[in-house]
């Protein structure tokens, strides 16, 4: 399963000017959206000992990148690139328009989607 994509994370997206920049912003703002309170039954079928795929919260750019948001998603593993939701799948994805690993500095070549606090975007 190289996508898990979940419909209730449509309702939880909230347009902001910036993500969080460090590791207690991020938690605040993740307790804040309450991703783990969210009733979801999208896990259906994912072993409940995976940390592979955990609904959690999300701070990346749009499909288009022009604008951040906020989201309860399923985390991934990306590779090099910057995440960004898909709206239409509901889906934490790779922005294949927009490689980090280019960037000052550079983000790692492979990382969690849910941990996007820990890289510098210029």
């Amino acid at each position: 399963m190289a996508f898990t994509s979940c419909g209730i994370s449509i309702l939880t997206v909230n347009y902001v000017k910036q993500c969080p920049e460090d590791s207690k912003s991020w938690q605040m703002a993740a307790k804040r959206m309450d991703c783990d309170g969210i009733e979801q039954d999208c896990q259906q079928g994912i072993r409940a000992d995976s940390h592979q795929f955990v609904f959690q919260y999300h701070c990346v750019i749009n499909v288009w990148r022009n604008a951040t948001l906020e989201v309860c998603a399923f985390n991934r593993t990306l590779l090099g690139y910057c995440a960004e939701f898909n709206i239409l799948g509901s889906v934490i994805q790779d922005n294949y328009y927009a490689d980090c690993t280019k960037h000052d500095p550079p983000c790692p070549s492979v990382y969690n989607s849910a941990e996007a606090y820990k890289l510098i975007f210029s």
